[in-house]
């Protein structure tokens, strides 16, 4: 893990807390999996390529302008926002860094891979789905099954 903090919502932004937790973050790989939970129940799971903090605030802005999807080629945002947006808890941020390196010629279907395996994992121990999960691409990589399970064991300690 390379990152746990909080997340806020307000009619301005996503933002962590502390404030500058982000900055912290210096990747080595290319594919960050980040996951969203309040307490005991999983929100969302996903990849990025992006800085965190870029791939927060651009969800957000297509959120705050899902009503004009053609801006953001019908990207609406993340839809925990809606479920989040003034509520005066905060979520809880956790950022893991995937292997660059594997077996797979793909690092892109690799982690997908590891980011669908962790939503299965959540799946079978809890017995839902991540809440505001939408989508997730399998691809059948072994070694993928390991990583998630190793990350699932991280967030539910």
């Amino acid at each position: 893990m390379i990152l746990q903090c909080k997340i806020g919502i307000n009619k301005h932004s996503i933002y962590s807390d502390p404030i500058n937790a982000f900055r912290t973050i210096k990747p080595k790989s290319k594919y960050i999996l980040y996951v969203v939970k309040e307490a005991n129940t999983f929100f969302y799971v996903g990849i990025t390529t992006q800085k965190i903090q870029t791939r927060l605030s651009g969800s957000y802005r297509a959120y705050k302008n899902r009503y004009n999807k053609q801006q953001y080629n019908g990207y609406s945002g993340y839809k925990w926002i809606e479920g989040c947006l003034n509520n005066k808890k905060h979520l809880d941020l956790y950022l893991f860094e995937l292997p660059s390196e594997s077996n797979s010629a793909d690092i892109k279907k690799f982690s997908e891979a590891i980011e669908a395996e962790l939503v299965y994992c959540i799946r079978a121990e809890t017995n839902q789905w991540p809440k505001y999960q939408h989508e997730i691409h399998f691809h059948n990589i072994e070694t993928a099954k390991k990583i998630a399970s190793e990350i699932f064991k991280k967030l539910i300690k």
